[in-house]
């Protein structure tokens, strides 16, 4: 008897928190499709990225993308980097490396803009770090050298 009253415990707090996470990506999927400003609009497609990478790593793909495209259009710098960022992230766990090592090689050119000089340093070990993925060696040490 113990045991089911435990197991009804758990089943019922596992349907309520299910229905206290839905709110958020609704209000999230609202600004998306909704009319909202372009920065927003990346914004929550970032968020929502964000959320699903580990249960649908492919559709967090095509999310930062658009959310990419968003900011493209606003020519918010650091919304731009934050979207390559996730791309870049998202790309090295799916084992893309090509495509890592071009968001990589796009995130140092976006940061280098920026006067954050440990975030670009940051973004210059990623690189190096693309580079050895795809066998680039000499140029990853190179990097290397530069951090």
């Amino acid at each position: 008897m113990r045991t089911l009253s435990i197991l009804f415990l758990l089943v019922a707090c596992t349907c309520g928190l299910r229905v206290m996470a839905s709110p958020q990506r609704d209000s999230l999927r609202t600004v998306v499709e909704g009319s909202s400003t372009t920065s927003e609009r990346a914004r929550a497609l970032l968020v929502l990225a964000n959320a699903s990478r580990h249960t649908d790593p492919g559709e967090s793909l095509i999310k930062v993308g658009m959310a990419l495209r968003f900011a493209e259009r606003t020519g918010d710098r650091a919304l731009m980097l934050e979207a390559v960022r996730q791309q870049r992230d998202l790309e090295r766990t799916a084992g893309a490396c090509d495509r890592f090592l071009l968001s990589a090689i796009r995130a140092v050119a976006i940061s280098q803009q920026g006067t954050d000089r440990r975030a670009t340093a940051e973004d210059l070990r990623w690189l190096g770090d693309a580079y050895e993925r795809t066998g680039m060696f000499d140029q990853a040490v190179e990097i290397r050298k530069k951090t």
